[in-house]
């Protein structure tokens, strides 16, 4: 019974759940919305309409995090699809995925809520840093077989040993 348009535009709901603490809602925002900064968000709960949220919306590129924190960022080793931790490093010249969000439109068009069957790469200029040095983006796109999620496929770059930053930039933002 759970319904969400943002910007007038039916969002694709991914996943709803009630919970003691709070409901989660879990949404794509609708491509249609590329380019505005701002829009109005409505939520319909078996027929009972929310007050009217504007919220800013737009290309902001943030990695998922393992701990939902910001911390922990979920980064993968695409030989064997393992986790990098700190028992598990990555190594220079290693290619990883870095599974994200808000990396904008893409090259081909795709429907919202629709699962990427091929690579449709994002039409932004995509940067990595990790600890500072830039690393070689390979791809930036919608991850195969996801709605929404994006996958940044990069060569690790040579760091020192321990925890290092990882920014991630869409146009310089």
């Amino acid at each position: 019974g759970v319904s969400v348009t943002i910007g007038g535009v039916a969002a694709p709901l991914l996943a709803a759940v009630p919970t003691a603490s709070g409901d989660q809602v879990n949404l794509q925002v609708p491509f249609e919305l590329n380019g505005q900064l701002s829009a109005d968000v409505i939520f319909n709960v078996n027929g009972v309409l929310s007050s009217v949220q504007n919220v800013p919306i737009g290309v902001v590129p943030a990695a998922f995090t393992i701990s939902q924190s910001g911390t922990g960022t979920a980064v993968l080793q695409t030989t064997d699809y393992t986790p990098v931790t700190p028992t598990n490093p990555a190594v220079a010249g290693e290619i990883l995925a870095i599974f994200a969000n808000g990396l904008g439109p893409l090259v081909t068009a795709i429907a919202d809520g629709a699962l990427a069957t091929t690579s449709d790469s994002t039409t932004g200029a995509v940067t990595v840093t990790i600890g500072g040095q830039s690393a070689a983006v390979q791809y930036a796109g919608l991850a195969p077989n996801f709605a929404g999620l994006y996958q940044v496929n990069v060569v690790m770059p040579a760091v020192p040993s321990g925890t290092n930053a990882l920014i991630i930039r869409v146009n310089g933002t």
